[in-house]
């Protein structure tokens, strides 16, 4: 948005300016923002599903875990999160519908991939999957102990520890090693110094904990925390305290001093400063960590998409996907999908019922303002897998690494050669290894995920034998690169290889056959993931992921400091900055009569009616993304 000035000789007193109100400006320049376009079909939701509220599950603990654990003889309870009074339930397992579970409870007993369809009406849909593992000795597991940073406190006081809660779990507090007595729960209030531990059995599982050393003492430690450390001016922020009670006697400072009557457990600030907690309790007296809170009028930290459930923002057609946002609840919010805004969402969660590309932007007031990165919602039933580009000597019993092409929701499982079936929480951009001492021809059987069973295409045939070079890539410039739009990058690949060809979302790039590959002139459709196959002596191989996204530059503002009067000094003033973190670091202004500076603030000295017009700066970020206002 441009500057306008009007200047005449009525009064040198009078101001006499033109300036679009700065709420125009902010509108006009934010609806320029993010546009991300996904590589894979959209899918809508069947008109019968329209008002459809979703189907999701969990544990019978709702803890919305991804994965879950079990041992030998134990076993999980999954159930559905919703249940309107007409709905139909169907269970599945690796795609495949479970004989008999159409409760909207399920007792897990084995590991996999389980799902739940749900009809209603005529409306059906199936929820994303969580995968329940065996448990292996000695392997990860969730019992880990949390005290919430917290080590030290006052004799007298406690101190809450914590591990998840789990099915049929019994649990053995230690203290130095020794048991303590009476107590089976997946909490326990310490109140002695010592080194605390835990044991959780299940049925034939053992698992044992992290050891945590607390100290109790006449020393305190309380802990404070903020929902944001960056406030817009005239809002609000509060600080919360932890690890205090009612027997303790407190006191806020601000810049190491004490403000006047703040002596709760929680403080309401507004202005900038260091701020911190001090806490007494007869000789045991403690400072709290110390919180910077920081006004601005410009940009906010970006916020943070979360998914509603353990989703991982993908799920199964007709189902939907809910985000929701948090902290800066006291600022505006606006949705956006594909770089549009989705008129009436403004709350802190959004239903999302189509495959796109989403965003949240919040607006403390006409400048301070902070969108999110985009987060890519997949709502589709597609699952294919391709092992294609992977066809390769190695040595026997060398490793050989297969580079799959996976496009659907995740998670998924498969079967590779009938040996066992693999869980794969993410499978973006994922690898099987094998060890061939013969030569063998590699394919997915068993292939699927929440929604069904998936698709398989071209095994891949890893021979085994003497060969020399073996085909290898050496180097790769950048596995993630982000490009102006309209700008252009080029990605180096080193490999000993006589033939290559790029891919994008695993489709082959026309004309894209040497090691380089070169995109110019950006824009949305270039965003996706790359990946280059390499044919040598000794066969093909195919790259890893590399995930080219889109920087847009910096928003800019353009404002007149003040007033403009005739025979006075003009100041123009540029605001840049933007949510991906990389502020402007060049100004280049254009104005009437021969008007050009590279300063960000440039001052008009004296001005008069010649000066009268439109100013227009340029802000160019580090990453050479050009923006104009």
């Amino acid at each position: 948005m441009n500057s306008l000035i009007i200047l005449t000789e009525i009064s040198p007193y009078q101001p006499l300016f033109i300036l679009p109100s700065m709420k125009k400006i902010y509108v006009s320049l934010l609806l320029t923002a993010i546009i991300f376009f996904l590589n894979s079909p959209v899918f809508s939701q069947s008109p019968a599903c329209t008002n459809f509220s979703g189907v999701f599950i969990s544990d019978s603990l709702e803890q919305n875990l991804p994965e879950y654990f079990i041992c030998s003889g134990s076993n999980i309870y999954l159930k559905s999160l919703n249940n309107p009074a007409t709905a139909t339930f169907q269970w599945k397992k690796n795609g495949v519908n479970i004989s008999g579970e159409t409760t909207r409870k399920i007792n897990v007993t084995s590991e996999g991939l389980y799902s739940l369809t749900m009809t209603v009406g005529a409306c059906t849909a199936t929820s994303s999957g969580i995968i329940v593992r065996q448990y292996t000795s000695g392997g990860y597991h969730p019992y880990q102990i949390s005290s919430n940073n917290i080590t030290q406190a006052c004799t007298g006081d406690s101190i809450k520890l914590s591990v998840p809660k789990g099915f049929g779990i019994t649990y053995q507090w230690k203290k130095d090693n020794v048991n303590i007595s009476g107590v089976n729960a997946p909490t326990y209030k310490a109140i002695a110094t010592g080194n605390y531990s835990l044991v959780a059995t299940q049925g034939t599982c053992i698992f044992t904990s992290n050891a945590v050393s607390l100290n109790f003492s006449n020393s305190a430690n309380p802990q404070i925390t903020s929902n944001k450390n960056v406030i817009c001016e005239g809002k609000t922020t509060t600080l919360k305290s932890s690890n205090v009670n009612a027997t303790h006697t407190l006191q806020w400072f601000k810049d190491g001093v004490a403000i006047s009557s703040a002596n709760k457990d929680s403080l309401v600030v507004s202005q900038t400063g260091n701020y911190y907690l001090q806490t007494t309790k007869g000789t045991c007296t403690g400072n709290s960590n110390a919180m910077n809170i920081s006004i601005t009028n410009l940009n906010l930290p970006a916020p943070q998409i979360q998914k509603d459930y353990s989703n991982a923002f993908e799920t199964c057609a007709n189902n939907v996907v809910k985000l929701k946002v948090k902290d800066y609840n006291d600022v505006d919010l606006t949705w956006l999908k594909d770089g549009s805004v989705l008129a009436g969402q403004t709350g802190t969660t959004l239903i999302a019922r189509e495959s796109g590309n989403y965003a949240v932007r919040y607006s403390g007031n006409e400048l301070c303002f902070s969108q999110s990165d985009v987060m890519a919602v997949k709502i589709t039933d597609l699952a294919t897998m391709s092992f294609a580009g992977n066809n390769f000597t190695v040595g026997s019993g060398q490793q050989a690494k297969i580079n799959y092409i996976f496009n659907g929701v995740a998670p998924i499982v498969l079967n590779v050669n009938n040996q066992y079936n693999t869980l794969v929480l993410n499978p973006s951009g994922s690898n099987i290894y094998n060890y061939p001492t013969s030569t063998t021809t590699y394919s997915a059987s068993n292939f699927a995920n929440a929604c069904g069973v998936g698709t398989f295409s071209n095994p891949a045939t890893i021979m085994v034998g003497t060969c020399s070079p073996a085909t290898q890539i050496t180097s790769i410039s950048s596995t993630y690169a982000t490009v102006c739009i309209g700008g252009s990058t080029t990605i180096n690949v080193t490999t000993n290889g006589t033939a290559h060809q790029w891919q994008k979302d695993g489709v082959d790039i026309s004309g894209a056959t040497s090691n380089s590959l070169n995109i110019s002139n950006f824009n949305y459709t270039n965003i996706g993931d790359y990946k280059l196959k390499v044919t040598g002596i000794c066969g093909t191989i195919t790259s890893d992921n590399i995930r080219i996204n889109a920087n847009y530059g910096d928003v800019v503002f353009a404002k007149l400091d003040y007033p403009a009067y005739t025979n006075s000094d003009i100041l123009l003033t540029a605001f840049s900055g933007s949510s991906f973190g990389n502020a402007s670091n060049a100004y280049r202004w254009t104005g009437p009569n021969g008007f050009t500076s590279t300063e960000q603030n440039p001052v008009i000295p004296n001005g008069n009616a010649l000066n009268s017009g439109t100013y227009t700066v340029t802000a160019t970020n580090a990453g050479g993304c050009v923006n104009y206002a």
